[in-house]
């Protein structure tokens, strides 16, 4: 089984009326709320009243802002971003949820500004996500699966370090039969935007690393009036280095199961020259087995995909740890199963020794030398009798 890491942020009546009190007592002195990156803040708003917030960010920043209405009024929730020099770059109302998406063009100290676009009032929780910067559930795991939760206009962040080449899988997958449409983002380490998906159950990214460093993930739900919700499992593997399920070797059944955007991955040890033969059978459900070979640098090799066995050869190019890589390969990856995962030919249980080609002619020699003696000491042996 995968490794899980749950993090609880049920919030307490106690706990939202503390915040609010707080939030209410700043804003009627007239001061602004600094926003906690990768948080949020809650607060009531009384009929024509408004509430200010700030925060700071450079050039290049990615803002995401989403506030939404926590009842039990009917309060329709409006929000405003301004400039360092108060000048207006975007704005939003709705019912339930108001949202503004923002890359940072100056450095400075921005305001945020939130009301009732009815003028009746109400409560409300204000979620802010700066990136890079923004990691409210830490670090992800490799061969992990992350259970959380994604409230009504929430904003989840986590993140992931990687080095050039390195294969980055995500894959998003709601969970209990919510309302949540999953949306997965992933940034680089600058802030800027790699790629985004979004699906009614399994969202997915798939990435090599072109620079180093830390990246973000930020997940919210993805339906065009952000007013889903519910719980989620988020699934990473970062190539080389993931393997879950251990090491295979030839002629040894692996059986196992692919949850709902599951990956799994294995290692294997092969040496220069010989065939990798890799055979995934598909034993129950109706998703469609996928394997994909990596070699030691973690750059992609070769893929076999089959909706009952697939097999696998391919030609080892240079020696060392090989990373397989199980999942669901259909387009929209809603479906899971098990399968026996087998390696044929080519998988070693150790590390298998290697000679630099530089140092082939001296072992050639070596060898050379080697039967020279012995044939010179069997000819002195010989003689001697």
């Amino acid at each position: 089984m995968p490794i899980r890491s749950r993090f609880s942020r049920r919030r307490t009546p106690s706990l939202l009326l503390l915040a609010a009190t707080l939030v209410a007592s700043a804003q009627s002195a007239g001061a602004a709320t600094p926003l906690p990156n990768g948080g949020s803040v809650s607060g009531v708003i009384v009929t024509t009243g408004q509430h200010s917030y700030e925060f700071t960010a450079t050039v290049g920043d990615h803002i995401e802002l989403r506030i939404a209405d926590t009842g039990p009024t009917a309060f329709s929730p409006r929000i405003e971003l301004r400039s360092p020099s108060d000048l207006l770059i975007a704005t939003d109302a709705d019912c339930c949820v108001a949202e503004i998406a923002h890359d940072v063009a100056e450095t400075g100290t921005f305001s945020v500004l939130v009301e009732d676009n009815f003028s009746a009032g109400g409560s409300y929780t204000l979620y802010y996500a700066r990136i890079p910067g923004a990691n409210e559930h830490g670090s992800l795991i490799n061969d992990g699966v992350h259970s959380e939760t994604i409230d009504l206009g929430d904003l989840d962040s986590y993140t992931l370090t990687a080095s050039i080449g390195d294969h980055i899988e995500l894959r998003l997958a709601e969970i209990n039969t919510t309302t949540l449409s999953p949306q997965l983002a992933l940034y680089a380490p600058s802030g800027a935007l790699i790629a985004i998906h979004a699906d009614c159950c399994v969202a997915k990214i798939a990435h090599t690393a072109a620079e180093p460093g830390t990246f973000t993930v930020l997940i919210k739900d993805g339906q065009q009036n952000s007013r889903g919700f519910g719980d989620y499992n988020l699934y990473f593997a970062r190539i080389p280095g993931a393997n879950e399920h251990g090491p295979l070797t030839d002629g040894i059944a692996h059986p196992g199961t692919i949850d709902l955007g599951d990956l799994d991955t294995f290692t294997l040890v092969a040496a220069m020259g010989e065939t990798i033969s890799l055979e995934l059978e598909k034993t129950s459900g109706t998703w469609s087995g996928r394997l994909e070979l990596y070699d030691p640098s973690g750059a992609f090799i070769a893929l076999a995909q089959d909706s009952g066995t697939a097999f696998l050869d391919e030609l080892a190019a240079e020696s060392g740890t090989y990373t397989v890589l199980v999942k669901d390969g259909t387009q929209a990856p809603r479906f899971f199963g098990d399968y026996i995962l087998t390696c044929t030919a080519g998988c070693h249980a150790t590390a298998v020794p290697t000679i630099p080609l530089r140092l082939l002619p001296l072992l050639a020699a070596a060898i050379a030398w080697t039967g020279f003696r012995r044939a010179a000491s069997m000819a002195h042996h010989a003689a001697a009798e």
